[in-house]
C-alpha cells in the first residue's frame, strides 16, 4: 500500500523500474494531463507535477508574508472541491506552526469571499462585506 509507510517494505531499483515501466506503458496507452489523485488548482504546476500524486508530503517553505498561507489555502480548496465531486470519503488536512486553527480558517473564509482578513478580526467592515463573509463561511 503506497499510503501506508508502516507496512511498506524496500523497495529493489529493479522493481521500482518494473513499476515505473508499468505505469509509463498504461499512460502512454491512455494519455492525459492529470494523472495524480488531484490538481492543484494551479494549471502550470499540474502540467508539471500530473497533479498530487498519493505519496505526497507537500512541505510549503519561505520567509514570512510572501504567500505560503493564501496557497496553501487555494492549493486545499481545489483538492478539496475535487474529492467532493470525485470521492466523498476524502479529505484534506492542513497542518500549520504559524496559527491556530481559527486563524487559518479565517485567512480561508476571507479569502474564499475576497476579503482582507483584518477587515473582519478588526470590526471594520460594512453590510456587504460582512455578508460575503457568513456566506464563506457556511462554504466551510
Amino acid at each position: 500500500m503506497p499510503g501506508n509507510l508502516s507496512r511498506r517494505q524496500p523497495l529493489t531499483s529493479s522493481d521500482a523500474a518494473q513499476r515505473i515501466a508499468e505505469q509509463a506503458r498504461r499512460r502512454r496507452a491512455n494519455p492525459t494531463r492529470m494523472w495524480g489523485v488531484a490538481p492543484y488548482g494551479f494549471s502550470t504546476l499540474a502540467q508539471w507535477t500530473g497533479g498530487i500524486q498519493k505519496e505526497d508530503m507537500i512541505i510549503v517553505a519561505a520567509r514570512p508574508n510572501v504567500g505560503k498561507s493564501a496557497w496553501a489555502g487555494q492549493v486545499a480548496e481545489s483538492v478539496a472541491r475535487h474529492f467532493k465531486q470525485t470521492e466523498s470519503d476524502k479529505w484534506v488536512k492542513i497542518i500549520t506552526t504559524e496559527m491556530s486553527a481559527e486563524q487559518c480558517l479565517n485567512r480561508l473564509v476571507c479569502a474564499k469571499a475576497g476579503l482582507n482578513p483584518w477587515k473582519i478580526s478588526s470590526g471594520y467592515n460594512n453590510d456587504l462585506e460582512w455578508t460575503r463573509y457568513q456566506r464563506s463561511l457556511q462554504y466551510f
